[in-house]
């Protein structure tokens, strides 16, 4: 005969093997992209000028299909979506943190460099350690934080 305590631990044994494989189905798919990248520099293609944009403190977070933008000097920061297949990465749909989530305009979204509420890239490069990506108009060259 099992006492008390020798149930519930079979119990709690039992619950764990059924609820374990669910808390497993939002795990990250998005391989070296997810986590936080800090931006370091811009290149704008037009003129081939390269700015220098690390002491800004400019991050952007990968996690799941949401992405997050902080940047150190501004009172807000964003969070958004993303589509991220093969070669190419979509950020659109951002909303300000703290406004009732309020849609961001072009203007909210331009300390980020990000040039429209929805910006499309081609990834150049993506490993454990660097993102660069690449629009029409500028390259955007990240260090994993």
């Amino acid at each position: 005969m099992m006492n008390i305590p020798n149930k519930l631990c079979i119990l709690s044994i039992i619950c764990l093997i059924f609820l374990l494989p669910t808390a497993c189905s939002q795990a990250p798919d998005n391989g070296d992209l997810d986590g936080m990248w800090h931006l370091r520099s811009v290149e704008k293609l037009a003129n081939d000028s390269v700015m220098d944009v690390k002491e800004k403190r400019i991050y952007y977070s990968f996690q799941l299909r949401l992405i997050s933008l902080r940047r150190s000097n501004l009172t807000y920061s964003l969070v958004g979506r993303f589509n991220h297949e093969q070669d190419s990465l979509t950020l659109h749909s951002f909303v300000i943190l703290n406004k009732e989530d309020q849609l961001a305009t072009k203007d909210e979204l331009k300390p980020f460099y990000l040039d429209s509420t929805q910006s499309n890239f081609g990834i150049v490069k993506l490993n454990k350690n660097q993102l660069i990506i690449r629009s029409n108009e500028q390259e955007l060259c990240f260090k994993k934080f």
